[in-house]
């Protein structure tokens, strides 16, 4: 798959196993190549592989993570717990049968 300039891609193993640029992959494994121009050669290991590659604009800002919440700041990050604690979220009613 060519990878155009400027973007990057990214593999993910379903099923199956197979080499990315000589390394190897297997069923839950993702990688990620740098900005493209140029081609990424998934191979096909000896029982198959079923995988999916992305392709994308890079994210050129910061990630900070914690919990199910991921923000660009720690002070997000504290923000985004107050207003979840607090009901600003909203919530999900239970389906009744």
């Amino acid at each position: 798959v060519e990878v155009p300039d400027g973007k990057i891609a990214f593999v993910y193993v379903f099923k199956g196993d197979g080499t990315l640029a000589g390394t190897s992959m297997g069923k839950g494994q993702m990688a990620t190549i740098s900005e493209g121009g140029g081609q990424v050669a998934l191979r096909s290991g000896a029982s198959g592989i079923q995988a999916i590659i992305g392709i994308a604009e890079p994210l050129t800002e910061p990630v900070v993570r914690y919990g199910p919440f991921v923000m660009n700041t720690r002070a997000e990050i504290i923000q985004a717990f107050e207003d979840y604690q607090s009901g600003k979220m909203g919530s999900i009613e239970a389906e009744r049968l």
